[in-house]
């Protein structure tokens, strides 16, 4: 009777690239068995999701067996609701909405925060901490964000609710098999905070913040956007963007020194709106903030904190500013843009963004324009390319 042996195959986990066989670039994930050991150079994913898209599980069969057993993708375990549900209390306690309070902010804006299902944590290290769910637009909860705020609401500590609860189980020495299996996802959250609320608001335009306290906050000052929050600088994408398709977005990054952050969402914005995505840039806190400011990470939480402090009244002559839109940007000719890119970017070399970005600035040919509308347009004509890494390279080259 022959052996039989079940194959399960995942992809590589490190930071290793190969060539990937259908685009020619050095993107390919490649598959590994359960003993670690890579499978051959078909069998992959590419990273270019969006300009290559190629997938191949390994479809070879060991030669001691006769069945195989296809690659199981295991299913995504959701952080149970009953949980979350359990914090949705004590709002008294919790102190980023009773700073809000003390703020002056209407008693009527902050009970719509509720809209949101945050919570409050009243026990042990975290105590007086608000509770972020990020809950998709099908109301499955991915994960529950904890963040606990001074006087000034400034985060002082901060942590996630499974985290919290592993330890609180693990003290008992009783772990629940959901938590287990939980925390064997290999990504815990794909949605934007405040996601659930599309259905819920179908009509109103969107704006995307990088933190949920930027959601909340500014949803007391234009609450005729549906305000969500990506969690992060870095975890915005063109495909996480794509649920959204059909909407019209604003997105407002947080500042910061040399306008990084908003330069490397505009580079997002810019290959969304490639792929049929209504998607805009707003300017305004941005071009307002000090230099200082910037060096601190000014944010729109901190705009409405300033407005508050100044004059509560402010709140709806500041409303059309922060709304307005980015410029169109400017079309510059393709046989300038690709002299150029041949002079910094040599056959088979690549930049990371930040560095081009400044190359962009310090140029002659490109004095007082704007790197990011420069970029894009060498993206758009096919002169440059990007990784999933955000370094960029000569179209029709390999980065090595």
């Amino acid at each position: 009777m022959e052996t039989i042996i079940n194959y399960r195959f995942k992809l590589d986990r490190s930071s290793k690239k190969y060539i990937c066989p259908q685009c020619g670039k050095k993107e390919l994930v490649k598959y590994k068995d359960a003993a670690g050991n890579y499978q051959g150079d078909e069998f992959g994913r590419c990273d270019r999701a969006d300009k290559c898209g190629y997938l191949r599980y390994p479809d070879t069969v060991s030669e001691s067996t006769s069945d195989y057993v296809a690659p199981v993708r295991k299913p995504q375990v959701y952080f149970p609701k009953e949980y979350l549900q359990k914090t949705r209390k004590n709002f008294d306690q919790n102190v980023f909405l009773q700073n809000m309070e003390k703020a002056g902010i209407p008693s009527e804006k902050i009970k719509k925060v509720e809209d949101y299902q945050v919570g409050t944590i009243t026990k042990g290290k975290y105590a007086g901490g608000i509770c972020f769910p990020y809950i998709d637009k099908h109301n499955r909860v991915h994960s529950v964000q904890v963040k606990v705020f001074n006087s000034e609401n400034k985060t002082i500590d901060q942590n996630w609710l499974h985290s919290i609860l592993y330890y609180h189980f693990k003290a008992s020495g009783n772990i629940p098999q959901w938590l287990t299996d939980y925390h064997n996802n290999e990504k815990k959250t794909n949605c934007f905070f405040g996601e659930h609320l599309l259905e819920v608001y179908p009509s109103k335009e969107i704006i995307i913040a990088e933190s949920p306290k930027n959601a909340i906050l500014g949803s007391f000052i234009l609450p005729e956007y549906l305000w969500m929050a990506s969690g992060s600088l870095s975890t915005l994408s063109v495909n996480k963007l794509r649920k959204l398709k059909g909407r019209k977005i604003l997105l407002i990054p947080d500042t910061s020194p040399e306008s990084v952050a908003f330069d490397q969402w505009k580079l997002i914005c810019d290959e969304a709106v490639e792929a049929g995505i209504k998607v805009q840039m707003c300017r305004f806190i941005e071009d307002m903030a000090t230099e200082n400011q910037k060096a601190a990470g000014y944010d729109i939480a901190d705009y409405v904190m300033d407005l508050l402090k100044e004059d509560p009244k402010l709140f709806k002559a500041a409303s059309k500013e922060i709304s307005a839109p980015v410029p169109a940007r400017k079309e510059y000719n393709s046989d300038n843009l690709k002299a150029f890119a041949g002079e910094i970017l040599e056959e088979c070399d690549s930049l990371p963004a930040e560095v081009l970005l400044n190359k962009i600035r310090d140029s002659k040919h490109f004095a007082g324009e704007n790197p990011i509308d420069v970029v894009s347009q060498m993206r758009l004509k096919n002169i440059i390319d990007c990784t999933s890494f955000n370094t960029y390279f000569l179209f029709n080259s390999t980065p090595f």
